[in-house]
Order: C-alpha cells, then structure tokens, then sequence
C-alpha cells in the first residue's frame, strides 16, 4: 500500500523556519482513480537533519533516525503503521538540509489523519506532525495541483528514476511538501489531472497570487486542450525569475464545460542569500564518506547509481552481479566496496573520485538531456563523463544538406577527438567517428556529414577523414 523514497540534503526549510525549533514538514496531492473510485496520494515529509545527533567522528561522523507514518480513519482505525530507517552523514545535518520521504497510498471515500513521525536513534528524541486528508466521495472535475522543482517525460524503454524524483505515468516529479524557487533554481512545474466521462475540451488559467489569495501577481497564458473520456494531463513548467521574495499561492482555474473548478496549492521564493547558502551546504552534504552517501539512498535510488557505472569502464561481469536478486545492504555493500577500490586517495575520510563522478553525471544531465533522455545516456553524455570536459570545441548549425554538428578536441596527454551530429536536426547527436578505438563510430557517417564538412573539420583536426580507418 504504501512506498517510499528519500532525497538527500534536499534543503528546504526557509530563512523564518531556521530561527525556530525545526519541525517536520507535511504536504499531500491527491488524484482520483476512475476505474476503482479510490483516492491516490501522493504525500510527502520533510524531516530536518538537524534535529538528529551525530554519532561517531571523523569520516564515519553521521546521523540516523526512524521515519514513522501511520494513516487513520475518521473513527480511529489504523488503516497503515510502518517504519523505515535513515541515514545520512553529518555534514549533512546543517540548518534547512532535510530528507524528503515520499508516501504513495489509496484511500477510499471518507476522511483520514496521516500522522508521520521521526525518532533519533541516539538520543531518542520525536519530532511529529499530522495532515488531514480527505478522499474524493466521487469523481471530481479536477485532481489537487502539484507544484515541482523538475518535472521530465521519459522515453520508451527508460525507467531511470533520480534521487528524489516521483514516478507517475511516463513522468519523473522532484517536489517537496512546499516547494521553494530562488536564484539557483528559478524554474517551476505544475501537474493536474482533469476528469471527464466523455472526451471534451477543458481550459486552464493559473494565476499567481499573494499568499492572501487576493493580490493577483501574474497571469499565465491560458490553455486549451481536448480531455480524453476518463481523464487527461494538464502540465507544464515555467520561470518566476524576477518574483519577489515571500510566500506565494498557484491558483489553478479548469473550466469544462462551462463548469470552473478551482484549486490551489502554496510556494515560497526564498532569499537570494539563502539559495546560494543552501546550495553550498548541499554541495558540502554530499561529500561524505561512501557509507554514508550510500547508506542514506532507498533501493531505486541506489538502483540509479549503479546503472551509472557502465560509464567507468569497469567490465561488465563485474557489473552484473548488481543485477542479481540481492538484499538492501547487499547493494550498498556493492557499491560502497566498489567505489573504495577506486579511491586515491585513501589519507581523506571522503571519497573524491565517487564525488567528482556522480558530479560529472548530475552536470550532464542538465547539459545533455535530447526528446526526454536522460543526458548520462547520450553520447555526449557519455563521453564527458569519461573524459572530461574537451579543451577546444567547434559547432556549426544546419548547413545545406549538412546536418548541425559538434567536433570535440582533447589536446591533454594522448590527442583524441569526437565529431556528432545531429542528423534528423531534432537536437538528438550521435557520435559520427573518433579515433578512440573503444568509440568507433557509425558506419557510412561521411554520407551524413557530406563531404565538405568532413573536409572542413579535417582540416580544423588536422587529419584527412576520408582516410581514417
């Protein structure tokens, strides 16, 4: 009934939550389920790091508690009671860094308390709080609005899912139980759903208001879009750059025939200072030890960090022992132990090759994203991770018959190059030839490039390509 995932040192407390006592922080959106009447939610808790004690010094330094949630009816039933222990290292225990935990579950109609409680495995101390929920009685016009940081559409056969991120349908959702923009992160997304027995059109107008609800901030442009019969996906993702600090509401506005539904969901903008602070500390939290990095990631997470690896060159009889039906701690054993012999420097209690490669990743997938792939999965994607950032580039757009491509130069230690091109023009590249041997290439590419290019970029790599092997 019930699933959860944890996103480490998410920082999400804001600049007023960090001069009180941390508390945890609750949210929930709700959707309904047509074909059986029942109420999915998806909730979520934000625990603070800073409430918990460190345990041990040094690079073992970290911190541990007991996450509870427990759902009751409206007459005291316990409906659902289950525990799950985290972990995380104590650098990441700093003020506004906490470990988000996503709940998913069913409710049928009628009201319920979910109460959700955390407990320091050191000193014992609870932190709790509750959030009323009330399941839909029937088919609503529209399903709550859910506000996210990042929201992406996965493509066939891709079933990665990040730290954090919320599967639901083809999409992969990183929220909170408030979310909050800044500076560093100026982007926002919005998911609902619109419920329909027959196939009709509906129009959506989002408004951003004070958190009075009245003082209107921005309109959006309004969207029209057919609902097919049963339901259908109103999403999308924009830019508050330039929003003053403060606390904002979404209000969401579906009319369908005729009928305006309203719903709402509150976001905060937080301080300029405070954004660079909490992405310093997030940088800082991650660069523990590999038994607390990895300790602190759930299964799918850890699942996500081990489809990585094929970007190390290690072989892969070594990686397919992952594959096997192994345990929890069988799976963070085998990274832990995998990422310790690719240590060098073993004088520092953290791990800087395991940081700097999962940094090269998370950097590709922002640069390197192509149509909902996920940007470690391409070919640019995969060659940064393994070589680094090239030291000379040259780009040219569509040209003629010519499609838009990319050669990448390494000039340090043995001179290697990468040419892609982008031949449906689509922003898809795919390595065309290098002269790195383990990188070959595609068949019959000089077709794709045309000669002229060929010759421009032998020229600029000093090799004549028609004659590379």
């Amino acid at each position: 009934m019930l699933n959860t995932a944890i996103l480490l040192a998410v920082l999400a407390a804001g600049g007023a939550a960090q001069s009180r006592d941390p508390g945890i922080e609750l949210g929930a959106t709700r959707f309904f389920q047509p074909s059986s009447g029942e109420t999915h939610v998806v909730a979520m808790a934000g625990v603070p790091y800073i409430f918990a004690s460190q345990i041990g010094d040094g690079g073992e330094a970290h911190i541990a508690y007991r996450v509870a949630v427990r759902i009751t009816d409206d007459r005291g039933n316990v409906l659902t009671d289950e525990s799950f222990d985290r972990s995380a290292p104590a650098l990441a225990r700093r003020p506004g860094a906490v470990g988000v935990e996503n709940f998913r579950f069913l409710l049928k109609p009628g009201k319920f308390m979910m109460t959700v409680t955390a407990r320091d495995s050191l000193t014992g101390r609870v932190l709790a709080d509750s959030i009323a929920l009330v399941a839909f009685t029937g088919a609503p016009q529209v399903s709550d609005l859910m506000l996210a940081n990042e929201m992406r559409i996965m493509v066939p056969g891709d079933t990665t899912s990040l730290p954090g991120e919320i599967a639901r349908g083809n999409l992969r959702i990183r929220t909170a139980p408030v979310v909050r923009v800044d500076i560093v992160n100026s982007n926002m997304a919005y998911l609902l759903e619109a419920y329909s027995a027959q196939e009709t059109e509906g129009a959506l107008q989002l408004s951003i208001r004070k958190r009075d609800g009245v003082t209107v901030v921005a309109d959006l442009p309004q969207i029209k879009q057919q609902i097919p019969a049963g339901g259908g996906l109103f999403k999308g993702q924009f830019s508050v750059e330039g929003l003053p600090d403060g606390d904002y509401t979404m209000l969401a506005t579906l009319v369908v025939n005729g009928k305006p539904s309203v719903t709402k969901t509150e976001f905060i903008v937080s301080p300029a200072e405070e954004a660079l602070a909490r992405s310093m500390q997030i940088s800082e939290a991650n660069r523990g030890t590999d038994a607390g990095y990895f300790g602190s990631l759930p299964d799918d997470s850890l699942d996500a960090a081990a489809e990585v690896l094929i970007l190390t060159g290690a072989p892969s009889r070594d990686l397919n022992i992952y594959k096997q039906d192994m345990s929890l701690q069988a799976k963070r054993n085998f990274l832990i132990d995998f990422w310790a012999a690719r240590d060098n420097n073993k004088r520092t209690p953290i791990n800087e090759d395991r940081i700097a490669f999962y940094q090269a990743v998370a950097n590709v997938n922002q640069l390197y994203g192509e149509r909902g792939r996920v940007g470690w999965k391409t070919d640019r994607g995969r060659i940064h991770v393994r070589f680094g950032a090239p030291s000379e580039v040259l780009q040219q757009p569509s040209s003629g018959r010519a499609p838009p491509y990319e050669v990448w130069r390494y000039t340090k230690g043995k001179p290697i190059w990468f040419i892609f091109a982008d031949p449906s023009n689509q922003g898809n590249f795919f390595l065309m030839k290098s002269n790195e041997l383990k990188e070959p290439g595609r068949p019959g590419y000089l077709e794709i490039l045309t000669i002229e290019v060929a010759d421009e970029v032998g020229r600029w790599l000093g090799v004549n390509l028609e004659n590379v092997p």
